[in-house]
């Protein structure tokens, strides 16, 4: 331990699991959204090795697959901007996300369906 002005400050080098995750998890700093995106799809990935193989790269590619389990869709696009709830399994959540089509900034609007604690279908639809 070092003294600085009184005070006592623990000296700790960041190493092992913990300084990985800690600078994975920027803990040294500011990090970005698509970082923090990034972060939670290796996390996912990492978390749960018995995950099917086109699941894993779904969340690792930003992408959504029927079957995945909601956890995974979490993973790969976040949390959604609304949640509608059909029962106790079943949702559907929507997402809108800002695109360019044909030189024009418009938001398309993803409506995600569960069932059964599952991905069943996905919808879109263009809004100005």
């Amino acid at each position: 331990m070092r003294r600085r002005s009184g005070t006592r400050i623990l000296a700790m080098p960041l190493t092992g699991a913990f300084g990985l995750s800690c600078l994975l998890a920027g803990c040294m700093g500011g990090t970005s959204a698509r970082s923090r995106g990034l972060e939670r799809q290796m996390e996912y990935v990492e978390l749960h090795p018995d995950t099917p193989k086109r699941v894993k790269q779904a969340v690792l590619g930003k992408k959504l697959v029927p079957g995945m389990p909601t956890d995974a869709i979490i993973a790969s696009w976040g949390e959604p901007d609304s949640v509608l709830r059909l029962g106790a399994k079943d949702a559907r959540w929507t997402y809108e996300r800002p695109q360019t089509i044909s030189g024009r900034r418009v938001f398309v609007e993803y409506t995600v369906v569960i069932q059964r604690g599952v991905l069943h279908a996905i919808h879109y639809q263009t809004k100005k």
